[in-house]
């Protein structure tokens, strides 16, 4: 899709963020997957909707215009 979109100024990205601390995350684990999943993480907590929001604002933004076609994880380290 990046070749396809090659001179639109539409980048092709996609954000990973793994396990996001919303009300459907909890409403659907039981507390102690919960619990696993925030232990898994290096940085010892869930990541929130703000953590995600960031990276793609800055895929949006200008300073984000080069990277184009990419998976980029935002998980935390996990």
């Amino acid at each position: 899709m990046t070749k396809e979109l090659n001179g639109t100024k539409i980048a092709t990205n996609c954000a990973a963020p793994g396990a996001v601390a919303t009300e459907t995350f909890f409403s659907t684990l039981e507390e102690e997957l919960v619990k696993e999943c925030i232990n898994d993480s290096p940085l010892l907590r869930l990541r929130e909707p703000k953590d995600i929001a960031a990276v793609i604002g800055f895929l949006m933004s200008n300073d984000g215009e080069w990277v184009n076609g990419q998976v980029v994880p935002v998980n935390g380290g996990a």
